[in-house]
């Protein structure tokens, strides 16, 4: 049975990666597979559909590029032989307007951070919306650990039994240890990820604070992109630090070696679904402090240090393993272990058995990859051509 995997993301965020890793690993296992989201150029198994982006309004507007592309290649397909999953709420709310009929749906929600921190009121009104269309169109929604599927449970009022659990994998072909953990010629502690206020940065220039008036000499560096978008060097200027910079953001061929190549990882954040930068630091070598909230104890559980995110408490973790290196090589090995429980052909092989719950017939068709099933869509024809994607809801 055909699977397609419809997207409003660019490769590059988060749900991006996650929709791209989910279906390289479906191909790997032999499922028929076409991923459907923004950018440019068809690759294999991935096809791009048109948009524009109008700055601010692209959130609001990416479904109905997408609904318009469903509703095109909708008629290439035998939907009675299809399943669509949708990797977010925005996909699902897409499908939704399409005029897909007799295609069932996933839809991974992967977290409830909207309830908790949203970057405008229009925006979470926008996401409720959404998520209340996939939750009353989807024959199961996926979620990416326990904490999030309480979170919806207690914030969304989605039924225990709606929701699955599928933890996310990590790419070990692109995030491995070095074969020797070599020392920096200055112990180095480093954050990568989202620059947002739910990401906690400011804990990071302040407990590099904590360390400078120790008269520790250590390093800090902050990946991400557009930090001059933020309040954070200004904080960094006002607080005088002196041992820490902005690198800016870092591509996926620089990535591995920005985690392997640090002594220690930091991970401040306030609320996480999933949380890849820590567990992806672990999975190449490095030793990870964390906070406590939202799901990273449950997934980082005996691989890192994970504690409340207070800045004494984590310049004195860091001065810990400053100090005493077998204790970093120990905490190092157990990250190691602890990220190899995380794999995207796990993550396929369970979210392959909830089609085949939801659809019986699913698993009769466990074929390779099938070009003639995926043919591309004439990406220049004009909306105008395509059948109208709007429609009533009750």
């Amino acid at each position: 049975m055909p699977i397609e995997l419809i997207s409003c993301q660019h490769r590059s965020c988060g749900i991006g990666r996650y929709s791209e890793e989910l279906s390289q690993a479906f191909i790997r296992i032999g499922a028929s597979l076409t991923l459907s989201r923004k950018g440019k150029g068809d690759t294999n198994h991935i096809r791009n559909y048109r948009y524009r982006s109008f700055g601010g309004l692209r959130h609001y507007i990416a479904p109905y590029y997408l609904a318009a592309d469903i509703a095109k290649r909708k008629h290439h397909l035998n939907l009675n032989e299809t399943v669509y999953h949708a990797d977010y709420v925005d996909a699902a709310f897409a499908y939704s307007i399409a005029g897909v009929k007799n295609a069932p749906l996933i839809t991974t929600v992967h977290d409830a951070i909207p309830f908790i921190y949203s970057s405008s009121q229009a925006a979470f009104y926008n996401y409720l919306i959404q998520l209340k269309r996939a939750a009353t169109i989807s024959k199961k929604l996926i979620v990416v650990s326990e904490q999030s599927r309480e979170d919806l449970i207690r914030l969304a009022k989605i039924p225990v039994e709606k929701i699955a659990v599928i933890p996310n994998g990590i790419n070990h072909n692109q995030f491995f240890p070095d074969a020797v953990k070599t020392a920096n010629e200055r112990f180095t502690v480093r954050y990568i990820g989202g620059l947002s206020k739910h990401k906690n940065v400011d804990l990071v220039l302040k407990t590099a604070k904590v360390i400078e008036s120790r008269g520790l000499e250590i390093d800090f560096e902050i990946g991400g992109g557009f930090p001059e978008k933020t309040n954070l060097p200004s904080l960094a200027h006002h607080i005088g630090l002196k041992r820490l910079r902005f690198t800016g953001y870092i591509s996926d061929g620089e990535l591995r070696n920005f985690y392997a190549k640090a002594d220690v990882f930091i991970f401040p954040s306030l609320y996480e679904g999933f949380g890849f930068p820590p567990l992806e630091a672990m999975a190449s070598g490095t030793a990870v402090i964390s906070s406590n909230r939202g799901s990273l104890n449950e997934i980082l559980k005996g691989g890192a240090i994970v504690t409340e995110p207070n800045e004494f408490i984590f310049a004195d973790r860091i001065e810990e393993l400053y100090r005493n290196k077998p204790l970093r090589e120990k905490l190092r090995q157990k990250g190691i272990q602890r990220a190899k429980a995380f794999t995207w052909e796990k993550c396929a092989e369970e979210t392959q058995s909830i089609y085949q719950d939801i659809i019986p017939s699913f698993a009769r068709y466990q074929t390779p990859f099938n070009e003639q099933k995926t043919a591309l869509i004439d990406k220049t024809a004009s909306y105008a051509n395509s059948e109208p994607i709007f429609e009533k809801f009750d």
